[in-house]
């Protein structure tokens, strides 16, 4: 919500504070999910939208090929490379980041980045999130953790593969 300043309601920034803090009070947060986004759909499209509506900045996680087999029981039907580039044509994220199949390498990776906010699917509530949260906690990050709702009746893309056929 925006707020204008009239000469009633304004406040005196205290010295000392840099733009970083201001940032971090006022005006930004880095809203950061992950996923394999295989097949990008309306479900994965409007889920980023939503998660983007709550910040200003979205980085989107790809996770590794591997990772997808291992996590999904399935062979994604797109590389992971293909899987960004489909991220990046729609517009939606500010940030797409692929990663690799060390989960520790790529928790560290998350966590130099900072996220003020961790927005997982409706379907994402496994040992792996857990692992998250505990790994960002641990490294003194305040990220508030978000459980998204359903979107597109819970389309999957294993669905939409199946109706191709």
């Amino acid at each position: 919500m925006a707020h204008s300043a009239s000469a009633g309601n304004c406040q005196r920034i205290p010295s000392g504070w840099g733009f970083e803090s201001l940032r971090a009070r006022f005006m930004e947060k880095r809203v950061f999910c992950w996923g394999s986004f295989d097949r990008l759909h309306k479900g994965h499209l409007e889920f980023l939208k939503d998660a983007k509506s709550g910040g200003s900045e979205l980085f989107v996680i790809v996770i590794a090929d591997k990772s997808v087999s291992e996590n999904k029981q399935k062979i994604p039907a797109q590389k992971q490379s293909e899987r960004a580039r489909a991220l990046l044509a729609s517009k939606i994220p500010d940030h797409v980041v692929e990663v690799g199949e060390n989960l520790a390498e790529n928790l560290e990776k998350i966590a130099a980045l900072k996220p003020d906010v961790f927005v997982f699917g409706y379907d994402q509530q496994t040992e792996i999130e857990e692992r998250l949260k505990e790994f960002l906690k641990a490294k003194g990050l305040k990220t508030e953790f978000v459980i998204s709702r359903e979107f597109a009746g819970g389309i999957h893309s294993s669905r939409l593969a199946a109706s191709f056929k």
